[in-house]
Formats: structure tokens, sequence, C-alpha cells
């Protein structure tokens, strides 16, 4: 992991407790979250909308990872969206800060398996890059809380 992945990954395993710029607001609606995800994170110039499935109703984790992608929207507004668009290494920092906060939320213990989160980011997002790859930004990015 070069230097300047490493100094990123470091910023985003800070404590993502900021305010949005963006307000936000959250709706529970199957038909607005595409196929296989829980929930999404739509933005407008000067509005984040999260959808989340009905479903996940009383999912804690879900909904801190969406409102972490608001969040993110918020810090940068549309230069946000093109690097997301553009970068699957952008692409892959921006989904591992939102996993951390939805692993945080589930409250994990040492040694807890989170190989969902390698196959869903392997799977769901066009990271052009292998299995292992992942695993080892996830590992770097998740060491502080699954690990311990």
């Amino acid at each position: 992991m070069n230097k300047i992945k490493r100094f990123v990954l470091d910023i985003l395993k800070k404590d993502t407790n900021y305010k949005s710029l963006i307000p936000y607001t959250v709706d529970y609606k199957d038909s607005k979250v595409p196929g296989s995800f829980g929930g999404v994170c739509t933005y407008s110039l000067f509005k984040s909308k999260i959808y989340i499935k009905e479903k996940y109703i009383n999912d804690v984790g879900l909904l801190r990872h969406e409102i972490t992608h608001a969040k993110q929207f918020g810090r940068l507004w549309i230069i946000h969206t093109t690097l997301y668009s553009l970068s699957s290494t952008y692409r892959l920092f921006m989904e591992l800060e939102a996993y951390r906060e939805q692993v945080k939320a589930y409250n994990y213990k040492k040694g807890l398996d989170y190989s969902w989160i390698i196959d869903a980011l392997y799977n769901k997002y066009n990271l052009e890059m292998s299995k292992e790859s992942i695993q080892i930004y996830a590992d770097y990015m998740f060491y502080d809380i699954i690990k311990r």
C-alpha cells in the first residue's frame, strides 16, 4: 500500500461524526433501491436523499452506511460524484468509510468475519481489483474495530 493511499485511509479511519453541509432525508422504499443493494444515496445540488429497502427498516448499520455517503457528498459536492463515478480507488475508499460506520453500529467483536463486505465490494462496485487487494485495504481500515 503506497503512502498516499495509507494517508487517505488514515483520515477516513478518524471519527466521521461530522455534520454534512448538505441536508439529507431518509425514505424506506424498495422501488428506489437497485437490485441486491440494501440502500442507496442520491444527490442533487442542495440535498441528498437516502432510500433503504423496507425489510431493513431496523438496520441501524445500513442507515449509518448511507448517511456516511450523504456526508461524503457534503464534503466535496459535485467533485464527489465525479470521482466516485470515474475512480475505482476513490469509490473503494468511500465504500470502506461507509462500511466502517456500518460495522461500528453492529458492535463487531474480535475476530468476527466480515467477508460479506469483501464480497460486496468485489461483486457490486466495479472496483477493477482483486479480492485480495480489497482485503488488504479492508483489513487496514477495520483493524482497530474488528481485531481488538
